[in-house]
């Protein structure tokens, strides 16, 4: 590839930057996400989902073995869904998720115009799946 070919595809991806932080998508991601952190309620909620997070990662590292694994892990799920049923906590959560979608549809279609073979990180993950 030829510095005027390199420096050209450059321009382009940062250009496809430039698009993707302008999306309706990445806009209301920052907006939920300046208002996450200014609501002290949800941030009350994500320190100490975050302790529980944590509690339950030291568990983890011993399996079912640890005497609070289940209860452990208990604690996580509720926690987990405690977090997407607050209001503001939840928008910024499915906000994500869809910003992460529009990130993973555009790489994959750059790697399928490259070629078919080409792993898109999500590829990765349902391989290991299976």
């Amino acid at each position: 590839m030829s510095t005027l070919d390199m420096n050209e595809l450059i321009e382009a991806a940062q250009l496809l930057g430039n698009q993707i932080n302008d999306s309706e998508e990445v806009k209301r991601y920052l907006q939920l996400k300046k208002e996450l952190y200014a609501n002290a309620e949800a941030q009350m909620i994500i320190k100490s989902f975050e302790k529980v997070k944590e509690d339950f990662e030291e568990t983890k590292r011993f399996g079912i073995f640890h005497p609070n694994y289940h209860e452990a892990k208990e604690q996580m799920d509720e926690y987990q869904v405690k977090l997407r049923e607050h209001p503001l906590i939840g928008k910024y959560m499915q906000a994500e998720e869809q910003v992460e979608q529009l990130l993973f549809q555009v790489s994959h279609i750059l790697a399928r115009s490259v070629s078919k073979e080409v792993k898109v990180p999500n590829d990765l993950g349902r391989q290991k799946r299976k």
